[in-house]
């Protein structure tokens, strides 16, 4: 069988058993994949899954001789992706989702902190200061000699 699943207590393992293809996948071993994880979904004393592979790699990809898409498994026949993918968020992974949520507020707050922070000596754009300014105090006209520089105009 090219994917076994082996219980041994809490710990569930599913090796990957196609060593001379490097564990390259075929659709048939998603399926096999899919239905070996619907069964430790429905076992509670599980709660480690190992995921390895025979041999010297783990899984070199996806076997492109393999013979096309794999056939859908019985219970996903009638839902559509949207709904998939929202039992699958919303269901299995929610507190992984949650948790990704929450260290992007922080991260957000973080940089808010950081950038409204007032530190000494670090000028600071004044949005009013710039506003009042009037022509006279943001313009100067200096007259340049021919021949000489910008530099050389304030002498």
């Amino acid at each position: 069988m090219d994917v076994e699943l082996s219980l041994n207590g809490p710990v569930a393992t599913l090796r990957l058993n196609r060593p001379d293809k490097l564990n390259a996948l075929t659709p048939e071993m998603l399926v096999l994949m899919i239905e070996h994880l619907e069964r430790i979904e429905r076992e509670p004393e599980i709660r480690a899954v190992i995921l390895t592979g025979a041999g010297r790699a783990f899984c070199s990809g996806a076997d492109i001789r393999g013979s096309g898409a794999a056939p859908l498994p019985p219970s996903a026949s009638a839902v559509t992706n949207t709904r998939a993918l929202g039992d699958l968020l919303y269901t299995r992974y929610i507190i992984a989702f949650q948790l990704a949520g929450l260290v992007l507020l922080v991260a957000m707050i973080g940089a808010i902190v950081l950038t409204l922070r007032q530190r000494v000596g670090v000028r600071r754009q004044s949005i009013p200061q710039q506003l009042a300014r009037t022509r006279a105090e943001a313009v100067a006209l200096v007259k340049v000699p021919l021949g000489g520089g910008a530099g050389s105009a304030g002498e």
